[in-house]
């Protein structure tokens, strides 16, 4: 009999269930498998980098052979606080430039912190790091229409009707390619700003302790050449700022997120590699004509998909950004697509099937899995490749918070 409160640890690699906490070891890729990944490393010709968003994630990435980040996510920086979240929820909810630069100053010294920790941990490695995405209501609380209201009243001192006039301005019918990505930063140049002040002033202070750094910015949802230059200008004028004040500075590069949909170019099949395949096509095609030299990468769980990676290098991209735990799967799959362009025989398709690790993951890699019980429902959450023997801890759920961007 388990009860609410107890420990129960998971063995991720022989499916054990046992009860009691047992003691913990980070995976490595170490022994057999770093050997065999040190091959693969040497014959790969496509970069593999990492998705991170904190400063664990970073080193997590470094520690599975990645070759920098290839998508900082701002956003997710936001959640990690309540003092954080209520500046981001001030900042929605001002009524001007004055009350939303206020709350912005309060969230530069939490940006840059992360910012420097991330330097820190991919010293030497470039890191990629996209402006704020999602649309503004992924921000606010979770609930109703009034419960939203009065819980924001409560938290920011805003009078309720203030806050249901700005709540409703904010709605739309599909905020996922609306007044989001770019579009937030032309219509609130100071967010722009802010962020980009962010990245310069950790990158120049890490260098400064001997921390090689490597900032790309990436402006996201660009879709004209008008909202491109508008982003590209900003930055180039907070950069110029930032050395002058601080009597030094960087080398960076600055560039566009491409996330146009893609139905337009193929109406009767919406297959992936001819839909998705042929806009990245495209994409390199005409961006190389302009620019040789120009670096394109992809970002996503895609990037960790093998036969997505052997497309992706296909078609001439430098490299794929994947999670921290799907960047060894990422390098393999590089080094097999070099092997088959040169004449090595391609393994032999299986029916798909679940597969516990073998040659390429170690025993120690485990499944670590959250589980929380309540009284109608078992609800489960994977949260990481972690280590051979991962624990749980039954426990209610905790309250209902803001849920973070779906990105």
């Amino acid at each position: 009999m388990i009860h609410e409160g107890d420990w129960l640890s998971l063995n991720g690699s022989t499916g054990e269930v046992i009860l009691g906490r047992q003691p913990l070891a980070p995976p490595a890729l170490s022994g057999d498998l770093g050997t065999f990944m040190s091959w693969v490393d040497e014959i790969r010709q496509l970069k593999v980098m990492a998705n991170a968003d904190t400063p664990d994630d970073a080193l997590a990435a470094i520690n599975n052979g990645a070759q920098g980040i290839g998508l900082c996510r701002t956003e997710h920086m936001f959640f990690s606080s309540d003092e954080r979240i209520k500046a981001v929820r001030e900042m929605i909810m001002a009524a001007n430039s004055e009350q939303r630069q206020r709350a912005l100053d309060l969230l530069l010294p939490y940006q840059k912190s992360d910012f420097e920790g991330i330097f820190h941990a991919m010293d030497g490695l470039p890191v990629t790091i996209r402006l704020l995405d999602p649309p503004l209501h992924e921000f606010l609380p979770e609930g109703n229409l009034e419960d939203i209201v009065g819980e924001l009243a409560s938290e920011i001192g805003i009078k309720e009707e203030e806050i249901l006039t700005r709540v409703e301005k904010l709605s739309e019918v599909n905020p996922m390619l609306g007044f989001r990505g770019c579009r937030l930063g032309i219509s609130y140049p100071e967010l722009t700003e802010m962020q980009v002040r962010a990245i310069f002033e950790a990158a120049i202070s890490v260098s400064k302790q001997g921390i090689k750094v490597f900032p790309e910015i990436m402006v996201p949802l660009i879709g004209t050449p008008q909202e491109y230059e508008h982003q590209m200008s900003l930055i180039q004028k907070i950069a110029q700022k930032v050395f002058s004040e601080l009597g030094t500075s960087i080398s960076y590069k600055s560039g566009a997120m491409i996330e146009v949909p893609r139905a337009a170019l193929i109406a009767d099949e919406v297959l992936d590699q001819k839909g998705v395949g042929q806009l990245i096509k495209v994409a390199v095609e005409r961006g190389r004509r302009t620019r040789p030299d120009l670096k394109i990468g992809i970002c996503g769980e895609h990037g960790g998909e093998p036969s997505s990676v052997a497309f992706f290098a296909q078609a001439g991209l430098d490299y794929v950004s994947c999670s921290p735990f799907r960047v060894p799967i990422a390098r393999l799959a590089a080094a097999q697509v070099w092997w088959v362009d040169r004449g090595g025989r391609r393994p032999t398709a299986a029916a798909p099937r679940r597969v516990r690790p073998t040659s390429i993951c170690p025993r120690r890699w485990g499944l670590h899995v959250a589980i929380k019980i309540t009284s109608v429902a078992l609800a489960t959450r994977v949260s990481a490749l972690e280590s051979d023997v991962s624990t749980i801890r039954l426990s209610a759920p905790s309250p209902t918070g803001s849920r973070a961007p779906r990105t």
